[in-house]
């Protein structure tokens, strides 16, 4: 008996949820997240640019058998969105004031900078001007953003 030349593949998750509850009754709801990935030494691969953010979003809808956000909506009620934004990192602004107009929540990921926290000048002054911590006021920041962040 030989050995097959191609490679195992473990399903992903969200092909895993697909599998197992599409097609989707009306009152599951499904949480996933993007904006990390493994690498094949098993690191963590961070979605740095706003393509890559926008592909796995896409990558997680099209696994789960879903579309964009308003073809979800369609489907079912969106009740909150996750992505990468904080203080330094604000490429979600539009869309955040877009989701808060729907009462959409918007959870920030990486709210505090992740695995290299956020260092800046500015929130040092302003954290010493307050006698707080530069991570206070950079979640005071966050939560005062939208009336829809979480």
């Amino acid at each position: 008996m030989g050995c097959s030349s191609t490679p195992f593949r473990i399903p992903q998750t969200n092909q895993i949820i697909k599998q197992a509850l599409h097609p989707y009754p009306d009152d599951v709801v499904i949480v996933t997240k993007v904006g990390a990935r493994r690498g094949k030494d098993k690191s963590w691969l961070h979605a740095l640019s706003r393509q890559e953010l926008i592909d796995a979003v896409h990558d997680n809808l099209r696994n789960l058998g879903i579309e964009q956000l308003a073809e979800g909506q369609k489907i079912t009620k969106i009740v909150c969105v996750q992505n990468l934004y904080n203080v330094a990192h604000r490429n979600d602004n539009g869309f955040i004031d877009e989701l808060a107009k729907q009462g959409i929540a918007y959870v920030p990921f990486f709210p505090l900078g992740g695995f290299t926290p956020l260092q800046s000048s500015a929130l040092d002054a302003a954290a010493a001007s307050l006698e707080i911590t530069p991570m206070q006021v950079a979640l005071a920041w966050l939560l005062q953003r939208s009336p829809t962040s979480c």
